[in-house]
């Protein structure tokens, strides 16, 4: 199993800030998959918020697979933040 990218871009009206790559992998072989959080927090205050796509893309060839749960918590202290995309991309072979 390979988690293999979670993006974050990030942008404002007052500057440019960017996470543009946090990669997390995981390499396994198992027969049952329990994805049951994956939680991103930035801790702001903020006016406005827009999230315009949190995508998840899942490849996979395996008996079992859950995604419980994806939260996103976010704030700012800007007047306007704009998430861009939220990428997750799991690609996985497994019995």
């Amino acid at each position: 199993m390979n988690i293999t990218n979670v993006l974050l871009t990030i942008g404002t009206h007052m500057d440019y800030m960017s996470l543009t790559s946090v990669p997390l992998t995981i390499d396994t072989y198992i027969d049952y998959l329990y994805i049951t959080s994956v939680p991103l927090t930035i801790n702001t205050h903020m006016d406005y918020l827009y999230i315009t796509s949190v995508p998840l893309t899942i490849g996979t060839n395996m008996d079992y697979m859950y995604i419980t749960s994806v939260p996103l918590t976010i704030g700012t202290k800007m007047d306007y933040l704009y998430i861009i995309s939220v990428p997750l991309t799991i690609s996985t072979h497994m019995d």
